[in-house]
């Protein structure tokens, strides 16, 4: 059933006016507040008598148009949310990504610091060796220069 409506025409500081539930689809009523006079000069006061009111067509379109707005408005909304959430989402995996490379190059470079270490123990064990090497060397031609004299 349809529920009881004002049918006096809009004014400008009345309270909202209530369209019954006959459209088709529609469940309960619509709740639209007033055009001023200025917002409705020069429309024409066109009856929605199929409707069975007299409510002008201003007053309707408007608030259609008001509803599709808060409609495309909150789509606008989810959407900017999503990609939003998208990007933070992104900008987290390459951060992840970049410690993680991070962490890679700073372990190669452990390894490669032992290996200098290793490298450098052992120069200086061969470079030991050699010194000793050429010592004795000195040595047995000393003692060689010695002998033949």
């Amino acid at each position: 059933g349809c529920l009881p409506v004002d049918d006096s025409p809009p004014t400008g500081s009345a309270g909202p006016h209530l369209f019954a539930s006959a459209f088709v689809g529609m469940a309960g009523p619509i709740i639209v507040q007033p055009l001023s006079p200025e917002a409705t000069s020069g429309v024409p006061d066109v009856e929605l008598s199929h409707f069975g009111r007299t409510d002008t067509v201003a007053v309707f379109m408007d608030h259609l148009k008001e509803t599709l707005l808060k409609e495309v408005d909150a789509g606008v909304e989810q959407q900017l949310q999503a990609v939003w959430r998208r990007g933070a989402q992104a900008a987290q995996q390459f951060q992840r990504e970049q410690e993680h490379g991070l962490s890679v190059l700073e372990e190669a470079l452990s390894e490669y610091k032992k290996s200098q270490e290793v490298l450098k123990a052992g120069n200086a064990t061969l470079k030991q060796a050699i010194t000793g090497i050429a010592g004795r060397l000195t040595q047995v031609a000393d003692a060689a220069a010695w002998a033949s004299a």
